[in-house]
């Protein structure tokens, strides 16, 4: 008898991990959903009983461009990572959460007459932030090209007093470059797309610059090319 009962204790372990590996597999309504659909979609096969998104949704998105391009390119997405998705709801409204393709955001989600469905407005929100903040890598590149042409021209780099706006007006105070071109024409091209001013600072001879992102402030969201 006391031999079986470690034997019965493996059993009973065996068991729970199973339980417990069959859960994690288990996907959430709201994957199966986005899954089912692109998989239609690829096939030519949506319906209403498999379509993702509300009437209204479907006519704000075709007023953006091409809809059809956007859900092939979308159901490719989903189908390309559909083993690395996750689902959380929002704590105080299980209705609607966030679909995950890893630790990354990837889609907004929201159950309408018990069906889960895309959630475009949010959608829209993620995008025109993307959006925003790829333009921001870009005017930090370009900005940083100005300032390699203002120290090739001038000899140094503005200070960190100086900042940026070395690049619009010719400095008056130390250190004065030998030379200075203008490199760029309008304040505005010192601002985020947020209307924000770029941080600038040099540290040991390398500049920096950043942007506090759409909270205009440093935290977490800061952007830089890296």
């Amino acid at each position: 008898m006391k031999n079986r009962i470690p034997h019965l204790l493996l059993l009973l372990f065996a068991s729970f991990v199973k339980a417990e590996e069959s859960k994690k597999q288990k996907n959430h309504p709201a994957i199966d959903r986005v899954i089912n659909w692109a998989e239609a979609f690829q096939k030519g096969e949506v319906t209403d009983k498999n379509r993702v998104f509300s009437e209204k949704d479907v006519v704000a998105l075709k007023q953006m461009g091409s809809f059809q391009n956007f859900q092939r390119g979308l159901s490719a997405g989903i189908l390309k990572e559909k083993g690395n998705l996750v689902f959380l709801p929002e704590k105080d409204s299980p209705s609607s959460g966030m679909l995950y393709r890893g630790d990354q955001q990837f889609l907004p989600m929201k159950q309408v007459d018990q069906r889960w469905k895309l959630d475009a407005i949010s959608l829209f929100k993620m995008v025109a932030a993307d959006a925003r903040e790829a333009t921001t890598v870009q005017d930090i590149l370009a900005l940083k090209s100005n300032l390699e042409m203002y120290k090739n021209i001038g000899g140094h780099y503005p200070s960190s007093k100086q900042g940026l706006m070395a690049l619009l007006k010719r400095p008056t105070t130390a250190p004065r470059p030998r030379r200075w071109v203008q490199m760029i024409d309008k304040e505005a091209a010192l601002k985020d797309p947020w209307g924000n001013l770029y941080q600038y600072s040099l540290k040991d001879g390398k500049p920096k610059i950043l942007s506090f992102g759409p909270d205009g402030k440093a935290s977490d969201d800061d952007i830089t090319d890296k």
